[in-house]
């Protein structure tokens, strides 16, 4: 697949109440296709926009050449930052019904024998705080056996689906939701994926388990089609 870097990262905002703000930005973390990724960069945030410069340092194994590379480099991106900081609404003033929301989970998918373990964040937004509509991406690692044994993933792949969630109770700290997903898995070849789940948000986080299935094709030109289980837990801004 490449190398996809999955991080953690954590981000120092110096005036978070400010529209302006200055920030230092850490992240470390892996790549899918055998590799480490870490950078550090510096910036500003203006409203929601951000502008990042900085060093990252990406060590990867080369599978045909079969040895380590070192690549130090240069990064610069530009972007949308939001985050759970939300500012009190002024004397007489609505708040929007419609507003940016962000679902980002790190969990498990276990199906067949083995799984997928990864990360996903689901960008869109928010309608009246009870209804999230939005595009995911999911990146990880797993190893897949189904019949004939046939291996999904063994080195990675990715997700990209539609996601909808509903919130119950949506002006408490305490809701349940129902979850659902549908959309592309990629690997050596493109495939289904999809999924039914059901959990709760406390404030900004929340549990999810439910079912899920990937729908891919092998090298026998046959579909396989094994269901499995999805446990994750997350944080979510709406």
């Amino acid at each position: 697949m490449g190398c996809v870097p999955l991080f953690f990262n954590y981000r120092f905002y110096f005036k978070p109440d400010k529209r302006f703000s200055p920030h230092i930005n850490v992240a470390a973390g892996g790549f899918i296709a055998y590799g480490i990724y870490s950078s550090i960069s510096a910036g500003f945030r203006t409203g929601d926009f951000s502008l990042s410069a900085g060093f990252s340092f990406t060590p990867c194994y080369e599978k045909f050449d079969e040895e380590w590379r070192y690549p130090f480099g240069a990064s610069l991106k530009i972007g949308f930052a939001s985050s759970a900081y939300e500012r009190k609404p002024k004397a007489g003033e609505t708040v929007k019904p419609v507003r940016y929301s962000n679902i980002t989970e790190i969990g498990l998918i276990l199906a067949g024998e083995g799984g997928l373990f990864g990360l996903t964040t689901v960008n869109g937004i928010s309608i009246n705080r009870k209804h999230l509509i939005g595009v995911g991406l999911g990146l990880g690692l797993g190893d897949i056996t189904h019949v004939d044994e046939f291996r999904f993933f063994p080195d990675g792949y990715a997700f990209i689906y539609a996601n909808y969630r509903i919130y119950f109770k949506p002006d408490k700290n305490f809701s349940p939701f129902i979850n659902l997903a549908a959309g592309v898995a990629l690997e050596m070849k493109t495939g289904v994926y999809s999924s039914i789940t059901g959990g709760f948000r406390y404030k900004y986080f929340s549990l999810t388990g439910g079912l899920a299935n990937i729908a891919i094709p092998c090298t026998c030109a046959e579909w396989h089609y094994p269901f499995g289980f999805s446990l994750k837990i997350g944080f979510t801004l709406y």
